[in-house]
């Protein structure tokens, strides 16, 4: 089965929409590098899309990112408010102008994963450094949610998001890895990995913003 890997979303629902018209379902694992949430304008519209596809085709992957772990532990009784200060209280003030459950969907993402592989891929947000802490979700420096340190080369390709680099996507040579945030809640684009099972190419598609996506702060 080919694979088709989703950068960081961040509430760009149309965005997502449109990039999704290249993935074929029947045939292309789908997995999401996680941060479906926050900073764009349409956060609890994007997770039930993805919930809905992931209803529809039940081997898609959703792999928990730093927001979506924030989101879960803020709302927690000695919760931090580590995610306020990524716009979680905008998220909030969507879901309330919303039809839908931030509640539901708060423990769904409670649950998400940390990692999806295969033989030749590794998927995670963050990427895997050479840490004691690397897996550890609530590591701020070397975790999986988290590290912006150079990557370890685990023998196989290595595709994560939370970096973002409008440039992208950029590939390290030494940890076999690439950067798939190409920082589209910043004006960039969104981008997915698209790997041909059979002959081992990568392919990558993109989709530059739309504008009804993007925070007010960035909107032209």
């Amino acid at each position: 089965m080919n694979t088709f890997i989703v950068g960081d979303v961040h509430g760009c629902f149309n965005t997502l929409k449109a990039l999704l018209q290249h993935c074929n379902f029947s045939s292309d694992q789908l997995v999401f590098v996680g941060d479906l949430i926050d900073r764009g304008a349409f956060s609890p519209e994007t997770v039930h899309y993805v919930r809905q596809i992931q209803f529809k085709y039940p081997d898609t992957i959703v792999l928990m990112g730093n927001h979506e772990f924030e989101a879960t532990k803020q709302m927690k009784p000695d919760g931090k408010q580590y995610w306020f200060n990524q716009m979680g209280e905008e998220t909030i003030l969507q879901y309330a102008e919303s039809a839908f459950s931030l509640v539901d969907d708060l423990a769904w993402m409670e649950h998400l994963p940390l990692v999806w592989q295969n033989e030749d891929i590794l998927v995670s947000h963050a990427g895997i450094c050479d840490h004691p802490s690397a897996l550890d979700k609530e590591e701020r420096e070397h975790g999986i949610l988290w590290t912006r340190k150079a990557l370890k080369n685990m023998n196989k390709i290595q595709v994560h998001g939370h970096t973002p680099i409008k440039e992208g996507p950029i590939y390290s040579k030494e940890s076999n890895s690439w950067n798939i945030d190409t920082a589209c809640v910043y004006g960039g684009k969104l981008s997915a990995m698209h790997f041909n099972e059979k002959t081992k190419e990568i392919t990558f598609l993109h989709e530059e913003v739309h504008p009804e996506d993007l925070p007010s702060s960035l909107e032209n």
